[in-house]
């Protein structure tokens, strides 16, 4: 009982930690670029299920649903046998974390307007599918693997999550890295560098354009710098905060482009002002610069 004691107390710290959060990085990165995104899937529902016998609360559950979307590199592959059965298994585990999580730890549910849009959502794809003839279809079934996956996040975040704003903000930023990896290996391996740029259609993780990926880069910015602020380590988020800037140039994302070029200058006196490594920032800077003047 006692070394049982200590074994919930260990893992319940490693998924609170930053160790754990690169982890669920690492996972997402290599089984992309391996092409074995079922895999990934599968770890990433046994480590919720642990979670959920284990932890106090489910703040660690929010890193793997927000990730585990930027593993599929390939939706076809998704489809096909045995990819298919173990997908849908892997999301029945989460949703089934869920549940017990509530069970163990006696967790009252409330009562929020989302849970109404969580019920349409669910009602649209299950039913949108039949009238359309998609039911029981491998896209009609991810459709509501989606759905559940999206409920599950709805009540971990309403019921069973203990806030921590720095570990939210480092969720981000480990997506942003995903993202960012991502989008580089994704242009190296083409042919044509400069016509993959140019060209809309991406095969990186979940979503297919480059103004998603820009989009999740756009969106991560302010998460970046905010967790710079929260760290010893500030250069490094410093070095990601620039890295992602001169990515979303390269994505040629017209909207996205736009959203920086507003927002870049309030986001870049936050970042020095609260920067350690201030001389360093400001290189950083003139790099970026140089980069969109010769790209622009």
């Amino acid at each position: 009982m006692v070394l049982n004691l200590k074994v919930k107390t260990k893992l319940e710290a490693f998924f609170a930690s930053d160790f754990y959060l690169l982890l669920i990085t690492a996972i997402c990165i290599l089984f992309w670029v391996i092409n074995q995104t079922i895999a990934g899937l599968a770890i990433f529902a046994v480590l919720m299920l642990l979670m959920s016998l284990t932890c106090k609360n489910m703040n660690g559950a929010l890193a793997i649903l927000g990730g585990f979307m930027y593993l599929i590199a390939d939706q076809r592959a998704m489809t096909a046998q045995p990819n298919i059965t173990i997908l849908v298994v892997s999301v029945v585990i989460m949703c089934a974390s869920v549940l017990v999580f509530y069970v163990k730890n006696r967790v009252k549910l409330r009562f929020s307007p989302a849970l109404i849009g969580f019920g349409l959502l669910l009602f649209a794809g299950i039913f949108g599918g039949i009238t359309e003839g998609h039911f029981g279809s491998t896209g009609w079934l991810i459709g509501v693997g989606i759905c559940l996956a999206l409920g599950a996040v709805f009540f971990i975040a309403s019921n069973a999550i203990s806030f921590d704003a720095k570990f939210f903000a480092n969720i981000f930023v480990c997506v942003a890295i995903v993202v960012l990896v991502q989008t580089w290996i994704y242009l190296f391996r083409q042919d044509d560098f400069m016509r993959a740029i140019m060209g809309k259609a991406w095969a990186t993780g979940w979503g297919n354009s480059s103004n998603d990926n820009a989009r999740i880069l756009t969106m991560c910015l302010p998460f970046v710098l905010f967790s710079a602020s929260k760290t010893k380590l500030s250069f490094l988020h410093i070095g990601l905060f620039f890295a992602l800037l001169f990515t979303i140039l390269f994505t040629m994302s017209r909207g996205n482009v736009l959203i920086i070029a507003i927002f870049t200058v309030p986001l870049l006196i936050y970042g020095l002002i609260i920067s350690k490594h201030k001389a360093l920032f400001l290189i950083y800077l003139a790099v970026w610069i140089a980069v969109a003047v010769a790209l622009f």
